[in-house]
């Protein structure tokens, strides 16, 4: 059994990788490999989160229990955003963390994410290793090598903090009147404290967090509920976050929805004309649409795609020397604020943006064409079996022909669920369907 996909591990609650028992044989296989990784007298020290899911609880003292067997020291941090977790791990000096949580799926999956002593993503070796430990798990640590737990009682303060001092003290927010979706998520008791103390005029929803509406009809994925409640108020923005708050998107008044690729161009362009992008380029996915690539070369702005998944953005970003990434999702990463994809930090570098330059985020997307996409989702029973094969390559380039090569075509499996994504872009939406339906046709007879 694979365990890892594109963002640590992800499933169904009971399922084969996030089960109990699961769960602590992943604790134990995580602390052998800090030990091994760091091979030190004293033990390793890292820190765990969690969203605000049932299963956290449950999920949470078995990967304590594995982790503490295996040796390593424990800070128990309780309901904080992923982006916190991977800051503290930084402030604290720890060697690591883990985020449990299945960011924007609904609160019957859940997942692990895992953060290495500089707050990134494990790299794909890390996690190779970890597999492999899983795989011949063998408890042998003697009782005066166990590990030690402790609760630490600042967490949201310390964060809320670091967000407020990525900005110079002349930041406010006083001009704003903003209408704020935690998805009842992990940001349901630090977004708010934020927006209110840097002086916006704050409403909120999806604030209320009862162990099973995490993302349900709300924030990033479900922005139908924002977009129906700006029709009818004088909010300047609503602003999303998901389930574990690293991803974002902005709904102005006129319900027009600023995704993760829109604020993306916005932070580039802001910074390539302020002079701040200087020799840098801007790291996007598979998954960009092909309007903003567009832009950035009439711009002279670089651009590069990756995979899907903010842990490869981050390691092209270091790879080029360059510091801002991000994929539609919602994901921006922006390294002089963070190391790591934050919900709350993108939507202060907007505002601050929208602040600096008088210009409302309608104003910056002048003359920026989207191209319409359309996703389609194939549950496969065994999803990593699946290969693009000569008679789907043959069909897709049919297509592109039959097009005069004005249709993006992109398919691959998901990496937090079972499920084959096809992603058809282009000029004419009224081609999607027909399209998507010979793709879907083909590989089920294959």
């Amino acid at each position: 059994m694979k365990l890892f996909g594109t963002d640590g591990i992800r499933g169904v609650v009971g399922g084969q990788a996030i089960s109990a028992l699961s769960v602590l044989k992943i604790g134990f296989a995580y602390g052998k490999f800090l030990k091994e990784r760091f091979n030190s007298t004293n033990n390793p020290k890292i820190i765990i989160g969690k969203d605000t899911r049932i299963s956290g609880y449950m999920l949470e003292s078995a990967l304590e229990s594995g982790l503490l067997a295996s040796g390593v020291d424990i800070i128990l941090a309780g309901p904080l955003p992923t982006p916190a977790i991977s800051h503290l791990v930084l402030s604290l000096r720890l060697q690591g963390g883990v985020v449990i949580s299945a960011s924007h799926n609904y609160y019957e999956d859940n997942g692990l994410k895992f953060f290495d002593e500089f707050g990134n993503k494990l790299n794909d070796i890390s996690e190779n290793i970890i597999e492999e430990n899983y795989q011949n798990i063998n408890y042998q640590t003697p009782s005066n090598f166990l590990g030690k737990a402790q609760r630490i009682e600042d967490g949201v303060g310390r964060y809320i903090e670091f967000c407020k001092n990525s900005f110079s003290k002349s930041f406010n927010l006083k001009s704003f009147k903003l209408l704020i979706d935690c998805a009842n998520g992990a940001t349901y008791q630090i977004a708010p404290k934020i927006f209110f103390e840097l002086g916006a005029n704050v409403d909120l929803c999806n604030v209320s967090p009862d162990g099973k509406n995490i993302n349900l009809n709300c924030g990033v994925l479900n922005p139908k509920l924002l977009i129906k409640k700006m029709e009818k108020s004088n909010y300047d923005y609503a602003i999303g976050f998901d389930g574990d708050g690293d991803r974002v998107i902005f709904i102005d008044k006129s319900g027009e929805v600023y995704n993760g690729d829109k604020l993306l161009y916005v932070l580039a362009n802001f910074l390539n004309s302020s002079g701040k992008l200087k020799k840098a380029g801007v790291v996007g996915t598979q998954m960009t649409n092909l309007g903003i690539e567009e832009k950035f070369k009439q711009k002279n702005i670089k651009f590069t795609r990756t995979k899907v998944g903010d842990r490869y953005i981050i390691e092209e970003l270091n790879k080029r020397n360059w510091f801002l990434g991000g994929e539609s999702s919602g994901h921006i990463v922006n390294f002089p604020f963070h190391v790591t994809g934050d919900g709350i930090l993108s939507s202060l570098q907007i505002l601050n943006i929208i602040n600096l330059t008088g210009k409302n985020l309608s104003e910056h997307c002048i003359g920026l064409k989207i191209y319409p996409q359309k996703l389609r989702n194939i549950k496969l029973k065994n999803i990593t079996n699946f290969k693009i094969t000569d008679d789907l390559e043959n069909l897709i380039e049919k297509i592109k022909q039959k097009n005069d090569g004005k249709i993006r075509i992109l398919i691959r499996p998901s990496g937090t669920e079972p499920v084959l994504r096809i992603l058809v872009e282009g000029e004419d939406d009224s081609l999607f369907n027909n399209i998507l339906d010979q793709i879907e046709k083909k590989i089920k007879e294959l």
